[in-house]
């Protein structure tokens, strides 16, 4: 049985629900900005943060997908844009705080064991559903599901 939790708060809402390769080498760096560039199967390994500099914008190559197995933080500012790239998968944690993300198929995919905090930002351009197996918290989030499927909830206990 699936469970949610979904609490309303004045311009706020929080969903709880229970749900490698470097980029440029970038991964490898521990710091993502501006210059970073993104493409083909990009991998957070489990262990290691990746922080974000602030108001960072990165463009994103199509196909490209990012799986973060260990963190990645952008506490103030992150802007991923592309064209038909695959999207975010979170099996660790991914912590936003102004994000910005455009043009892929998937906004993002949350694992059972993962993370997904976004505390404000625009999700645009989405062509696919995305999907929480783990943790997703957001409020001041405006998601346009373009012709997606919006953000889908999956447990299979």
């Amino acid at each position: 049985m699936k469970i949610f939790k979904l609490l309303a708060v004045p311009c706020s809402i929080f969903l709880l629900a229970g749900l490698a390769t470097s980029p440029a080498n970038a991964a490898n760096a521990g710091t993502w900005n501006s210059t970073t560039s993104l493409k083909g199967d990009v991998t957070i390994p489990a262990g290691q943060n990746i922080v974000v500099a602030p108001n960072t914008i990165i463009k994103v190559a199509p196909g490209t997908k990012i799986t973060i197995s260990g963190s990645l933080t952008a506490s103030n500012g992150l802007t991923l844009s592309g064209t038909n790239w695959s999207g975010l998968i979170i099996l660790g944690s991914a912590n936003f705080v102004n994000f910005k993300e455009s043009g892929a198929e998937t906004s993002f995919r949350v694992g059972p064991q993962g993370t997904l905090s976004i505390h404000g930002g625009n999700i645009s351009g989405v062509n696919g559903p995305s999907v929480v197996e783990g943790t997703f918290i957001a409020d001041h989030l405006t998601y346009d599901k373009g012709s997606g499927g919006g953000i889908s909830s999956l447990n299979y206990m």
